[in-house]
């Protein structure tokens, strides 16, 4: 399934596109990504 999750950071919001089996999985991964590109950032969304 795809998945939109949405973030806010630093530098405003970002939405990323994601392939994955749940919405966890899908919140898994970008968490994982934005967690080494940013000190802080927050998860808003997530829908598919």
């Amino acid at each position: 399934m795809k998945f939109i999750v949405k973030l806010a950071t630093p530098e405003g919001q970002k939405s990323r596109i994601v392939i994955a089996d749940s919405r966890a999985e899908a919140m898994n991964i970008v968490c994982a990504e934005y967690a080494t590109l940013y000190p802080t950032y927050a998860v808003i969304g997530c829908s598919f």
